[in-house]
């Protein structure tokens, strides 16, 4: 009696089993599939809001771009140049840059060259408009007279005297605005001014005529030496710096920087994390008070890749002054 009973107790378990795995199996499955689809709604509203975001962002750079399409009074054939110069761009949608950025408009008409005719009339005018001088930002300076409104500057007046500013205009005089008012200044002093592009660097000789309302007034000048090869001025330096691939944001490495220019910068390479072709954003402070914040590619390493050396890309001319100005500093 006992056995039978045993018999038929081993007999229900093992036929239950089936049911017991299944439901765990089902079990198993809806949770799987519950995970699933709650990583993809999250990964579909994160797209969306990427892409509702950059559409913002496009639309502001769009913005941008006709109000000051409309500020400079830009014809239908300049509106076609610039659409074809856009193509050389880094970034297209910034489009705004060529016609705010003297370098970027004529490195960009240097490429439209190479595959194109254009007509010099029409870069002409259009540079006129854009207040860009029509010499390129490739050629060699010759002249005071070669350099463009807006270019930055560094006037050395008696060799002790020294100012940062912008090309205000070149009519009559070669007039320098700055900032900080000058004292104990002596009319007809000798003077040098020095400034880039990117053919070379050049320091004009000439003299010192006048100050008036935050311009200083000077000689035109044809007699010029070049200080360097290169296409900036570079320093040796040591300064903290951070560092991510563009994709990376949130995912800084903290790298130190040996070597610094406008135009560029080497830094260490820890981990060998960094490769050629690697596009950056490397953020370092000038001062106490003011964080640059770059865009940069490595276009090279060196030391079995334990040294990277980095382009930078793009620079606003204030961002680009305050590079030379440390560079520059003592």
């Amino acid at each position: 009696m006992i056995l039978k009973i045993l018999s038929l107790s081993f007999n229900d378990y093992f036929q239950g089993l089936p049911k017991a795995f299944y439901d765990a199996s089902l079990n198993i499955y809806l949770t799987i599939t519950a995970i699933t689809a709650i990583i993809v709604i999250v990964v579909i509203i994160s797209k969306i809001y990427k892409y509702k975001k950059r559409k913002k962002l496009f639309r502001t750079y769009n913005e941008k771009y006709k109000n000051l399409i409309t500020e400079f009074g830009i014809t239908g054939e300049e509106k076609k140049l610039l659409k074809k110069l856009t193509v050389f761009l880094r970034n297209p949608e910034k489009k705004y840059l060529l016609l705010l950025d003297s370098l970027i408009f004529h490195s960009a008409i240097e490429h439209l060259r190479k595959r194109d005719r254009i007509k010099d009339s029409l870069i002409d005018d259009l540079a006129v408009k854009l207040r860009f001088n029509n010499i390129s930002s490739y050629s060699a300076l010759r002249t005071t007279h070669d350099l463009p409104d807006g270019m930055p500057v560094y006037a050395v007046i008696n060799s002790t005297l020294k100012f940062y500013g912008k090309v205000f205009s070149s009519e009559g005089y070669l007039k320098i605005i700055i900032k900080e008012k000058p004292l104990n200044i002596t009319t007809n002093s000798p003077s040098i001014i020095y400034t880039h592009n990117n053919s070379g660097i050049y320091g004009f000789r000439t003299q010192f005529i006048k100050y008036e309302r935050n311009i200083l007034h000077f000689l035109h000048s044809n007699k010029f030496q070049t200080s360097q090869r290169r296409f900036f001025f570079r320093k040796e330096v040591c300064l903290p710096v951070y560092a991510n691939k563009i994709r990376e944001i949130n995912d800084p490495v903290s790298l130190t920087m040996y070597d610094l220019s406008a135009g560029g910068a080497v830094l260490n390479n820890p981990d060998l994390r960094f490769k050629t072709g690697d596009d950056l954003i490397i953020s370092f402070s000038d001062t106490q008070e003011y964080l640059l914040r770059l865009d940069a590619e490595v276009i090279r390493t060196s030391k079995k890749e334990s040294i990277i050396h980095v382009k930078f890309s793009h620079l606003k001319p204030g961002i680009q002054d305050r590079i030379i100005r440390l560079v520059n500093k003592k």
